[in-house]
């Protein structure tokens, strides 16, 4: 890829080449600015898939920043493209939410406040937000901003 992107010419072929390096050297920081170059330039669904594995390659060496970062890069990506779910993008699914844990998380997505999930599931506030903390450790996400982009990427767990 390489060899051939300055053949081709363009920024989308080195945008290319650099995931493909990025990929070929576990390079999560490599496959994050792909991903941004790819929004960039327009293409929602390679921007998506190339965060999705800068996703993963930093949950492997566990630099948090790096999935956060990767993980808001995916949710841009995502909104942009939301009926599209490719097996790049479910690779993103680095980890697995317990049942409760979606079920706040989603709720939570929807806008619904801690109070009223908490009302809701009759759990106390703190066990919402303490639900809510997990989530976001697991996804790599700082708040809820991202919440719903990353969990409609997610399918839930059984579907698959």
């Amino acid at each position: 890829m390489a060899r051939l992107a300055p053949a081709v010419g363009g920024r989308w072929s080195a945008a290319i080449a650099l995931q493909a390096e990025a990929v070929v050297g576990d390079d999560a920081a490599g496959c994050l600015e792909a991903a941004l170059r790819a929004s960039a330039l327009g293409h929602p669904i390679e921007a998506a898939e190339a965060a999705a594995v800068a996703m993963k390659l930093a949950a492997r060496r566990g630099d948090r920043p790096l999935v956060r970062a990767a993980t808001a890069a995916f949710a841009s990506a995502s909104r942009a493209c939301p009926d599209a779910v490719t097996p790049l993008m479910r690779s993103a699914q680095h980890v697995e939410l317990t049942g409760r844990e979606r079920e706040v998380a989603e709720l939570a997505a929807q806008g619904a406040s801690s109070r009223r999930i908490a009302e809701d599931l009759a759990i106390s506030v703190r066990t919402v937000d303490n639900l809510l903390s997990r989530v976001y450790t697991k996804l790599g996400l700082g708040g809820r901003t991202d919440l719903a982009a990353v969990l409609m990427s997610r399918p839930p767990k059984g579907r698959e």
